[in-house]
C-alpha cells in the first residue's frame, strides 16, 4: 500500500487529469530548461530563475576554494554548472543523479568536459539495488508512493567518494538523505566538507528514526547545523523540513597531525653558507612539541652533509623541485598542526614558535600569526626593523594594499587551513607564499601581533635581488587567479579594487628590478583607480621614491568590505607572554 504524503498529493491534484507527456516531449523539455539553466549562469541572471535557492550564494562562497564538489541528486545539473564557473580550473566535480533519463541528459549536457564525472546511482547506506518511484511531476524518490517504479545501482557515498578529499557536498534527494548519511561516515569524520543540505519532511517516512539518526551522526563528528531559510541563517540543534548548512569543526585535524606540534618546513637549494643557522634557530626555540624538515632540491655544495649532522632534523632529496614544489613535498610529510615555512638564509627569534601555538590557541578563529621581523645586512650587521607595534586583527583588504605582509620568517599557519584551500601554487612560483596568504586571509582573518619572531638576510644571490621582475609577473597571476575565482556579483563590485591592489604590488618590485618607468606607470594607474591606497603607508613610501605627484588625490581608505566568508572578530589582541628583551643577531650562536 502507498505511503500518503502531501507533497506527492499535492503535485497529483496539480497535475489533474492532465495527460502524461510522452517520453520524446519530456526529453525536449528537459533539454530546454538545462539551455535556459545555462543561459541563466553565463549571464549571472540566475537569481532570478527558480534555480536558486536559500544557501546558493552560499554556495559559491565555499565553492570557489574547493578542490571536488560532489552534487548528490544533480536533477539537471545547475549546482555543477554554478560550481564549474566559480571553482578553480583544476577542480573536480562528482555529478550524483539516480534517475537514468536525467542522468543521460547530465552525461550529454557536461560532454567532453574531463572535470566532470556523472555517476547513476543512489545515494544509499549499502551497495545494493533500489527500486525507485517516479512520481507524476516529481524527482524520483525510495518513497513508496504512486508512480512508475524502476530499479537503479545503488552505494554509498564513502565508496564514490573514496580517498579523496571532498570539500563540499550538495544534497537534494527526496527523503533519502538518511540513508545516505548512513554511508557518509568516514567522509565526515575527516572534518572538512561542508555540506549543503535540502532536507525533506517524510525522511522518516523511508528510514524510521532517521532524522534522530542524522542529528547524533552531526553532532558526534562535530558539525554546525545552520538552518539558512531563516534570515538571518541561525544555528539550529535540529534538522527539520528546508534547507541547512552543514559546518565542519574547523579546528579538527586529520588523525595524523597534532595540534600542539610545530612543523618548520626549510626548502632549500645551495644553502650551505646560512642552513646550519636556520636549522639551530629552530632546534633552540623552547617549544618542546617541534619536528624541522629540509627539502633539498638538488644541492650541488655541502647543504645535505651540514643537515645530516643534526640527526633531530628530516632530510628529502627532492633533485628539480622549484620552491612551491618543495615546500609541498615537506607539507606532504609534516605532522604538525601549525606550520612555519622558512628559508634557508632565514631564521628565527628565541620564543617564536611556542609564543605562536599560544596565540593560536587563545584565538581559534584566526587562520596564521604573524610577528615582526629584524633584517640582516650582507655584512652580517642589522639593516632594519618591522616598525608597526600595533597587534590587530588582519584581513585580505590589509595584506593587498600593503598595510600588514605577512613575512614567512615570522609566520606560523594553522595546517587545518592549508587543508583547505590548498598548498602553494607553483604555477606562481616566485610569489608562492604571497599567494597563499592571499587564500587564507580572503576566509578567516589572522593576527599580527608585537614580537619579533625572524631575522631576513640580506644576500645579492636571494630572489628579491634577482628575480624582481619575476616575482612581479607572478603577484599579477596570483591576483588575476583570485578574481577569476570570485562569483560575478563580487568580482563587478571589487574586482577593480583589487587589480589596483595588484599594480601597486607589482609596481613595488619592478622599481626593485631598476624598470622605474614601468613601475610609474602600474603605480599611476593603480593610484587612479583606486585612491584609497594612498591611506596605506608602503604605498605613500613607493610615490615618494618614484617622485610621483599626488596632491590632488583624496588620500581615503574605505571600510573593511565582506568580500569573503571569514567573520572579523572584535575583541582585542591580548598577549600572554612578554618579548623578555629585544632579540639579538646572533642569538643562535649562544653555547
Amino acid at each position: 500500500m502507498s505511503t500518503q504524503i502531501p507533497h506527492y498529493e499535492e503535485s497529483a491534484r496539480l497535475l489533474g487529469d492532465k495527460p502524461p507527456l510522452d517520453s520524446g516531449e519530456a526529453l525536449g523539455r528537459m533539454r530546454r530548461a538545462q539551455a535556459e539553466m545555462r543561459t541563466s549562469i553565463d549571464n549571472g541572471t540566475w537569481k532570478d530563475t527558480r534555480w536558486c535557492e536559500s544557501f546558493t550564494n552560499l554556495f559559491i562562497e565555499e565553492i570557489r576554494n574547493a578542490r571536488l564538489f560532489v552534487d548528490v541528486g544533480a536533477e539537471f545539473g545547475f549546482y555543477s554548472y554554478l560550481a564549474l564557473t566559480h571553482m578553480p580550473e583544476n577542480g573536480r566535480i562528482i555529478c550524483i543523479e539516480a534517475d537514468p533519463i536525467r542522468s543521460e541528459l547530465l552525461q550529454e549536457f557536461f560532454a567532453g568536459d574531463s572535470r566532470v564525472q556523472v555517476v547513476n546511482l543512489a545515494a544509499h547506506c549499502s551497495t545494493s539495488m533500489l527500486t525507485l518511484t517516479k512520481p507524476a511531476g516529481c524527482s524520483a524518490t525510495s518513497a513508496n508512493v504512486e508512480g512508475a517504479k524502476f530499479v537503479v545501482r545503488a552505494d554509498t557515498l564513502d565508496n564514490i567518494i573514496g580517498d579523496s578529499d571532498v570539500d563540499v557536498i550538495k544534497m537534494d534527494i527526496e527523503g533519502a538523505e538518511a540513508n545516505a548519511f548512513q554511508g557518509l561516515h568516514k567522509t565526515l569524520q575527516s572534518g572538512r566538507v561542508h555540506i549543503f543540505l535540502e532536507m525533506h519532511s517524510w525522511i522518516d517516512h523511508i528510514r524510521p528514526g532517521g532524522k534522530v539518526e542524522m542529528e547524533g551522526l552531526l553532532k558526534s563528528s562535530g558539525y554546525t547545523i545552520e538552518n539558512v531559510d531563516r534570515l538571518p541563517p541561525r544555528t539550529v540543534a535540529e534538522l527539520a523540513g528546508g534547507r541547512f548548512l552543514l559546518t565542519p569543526p574547523r579546528s579538527v585535524l586529520p588523525a595524523s597531525f597534532r595540534d600542539s606540534l610545530v612543523s618548520i618546513i626549510i626548502p632549500v637549494l645551495n644553502g650551505d653558507r646560512f642552513i646550519e643557522r636556520a636549522l639551530i634557530s629552530v632546534l633552540r626555540q623552547d617549544h618542546a612539541d617541534l619536528e624541522v624538515i629540509v627539502v633539498d632540491s638538488g644541492s650541488s655544495d655541502a647543504t645535505s652533509e651540514i643537515v645530516g649532522r643534526y640527526p633531530e632534523a628530516q632530510l628529502i632529496q627532492a633533485p628539480g623541485k622549484g620552491y612551491a614544489e618543495s615546500v609541498n613535498r615537506g607539507l606532504e610529510t609534516a605532522k604538525g598542526g601549525v606550520v612555519g615555512i622558512q628559508h634557508c638564509d632565514d631564521y628565527y627569534a628565541p620564543g617564536a614558535a611556542r609564543q605562536a601555538v599560544e596565540i593560536l590557541s587563545r584565538y581559534p578563529q584566526a587562520g596564521l600569526v604573524a610577528g615582526k621581523r629584524v633584517v640582516v645586512a650582507a655584512n652580517g650587521e642589522e639593516a632594519g626593523r618591522s616598525t608597526d607595534a600595533a597587534s590587530r586583527w588582519i584581513d585580505f583588504w590589509d595584506l593587498i594594499e600593503g598595510a600588514a605582509t605577512p613575512c614567512h620568517e615570522s609566520t606560523f599557519i594553522r595546517r587545518s587551513l592549508i587543508e583547505d584551500v590548498g598548498p602553494l601554487n607553483p604555477e606562481v612560483e616566485y610569489s608562492a607564499m604571497l599567494d597563499l596568504c592571499l587564500r587564507l586571509l580572503s576566509r578567516w582573518p589572522g593576527l599580527w601581533v608585537d614580537r619579533f619572531w625572524g631575522f631576513r638576510q640580506m644576500q645579492p644571490r636571494s630572489r628579491r635581488h634577482t628575480a624582481c621582475e619575476e616575482i612581479a609577473a607572478d603577484i599579477g597571476r596570483s591576483f588575476e587567479l583570485w578574481v577569476d575565482s570570485l562569483h560575478p556579483e563580487s568580482r563587478a563590485e571589487f574586482g577593480d579594487r583589487i587589480g589596483a591592489c595588484a599594480h601597486f604590488r607589482q609596481a613595488h618590485f619592478y622599481n626593485l628590478a631598476g624598470s622605474r618607468s614601468k613601475a610609474r606607470g602600474l603605480l599611476e594607474q593603480a593610484i587612479a583607480i583606486y585612491p584609497g591606497l594612498l591611506a596605506s603607508e608602503p604605498c605613500r613610501r613607493l610615490v615618494e621614491d618614484l617622485e610621483l605627484s599626488t596632491s590632488s588625490v583624496r588620500q581615503t581608505r574605505p571600510g573593511h568590505d565582506q568580500l569573503v566568508t571569514a567573520t572579523r572578530p572584535v575583541d582585542t589582541i591580548e598577549l600572554d607572554s612578554k618579548q623578555a628583551e629585544d632579540p639579538q643577531l646572533t642569538w643562535y650562536a649562544r653555547p
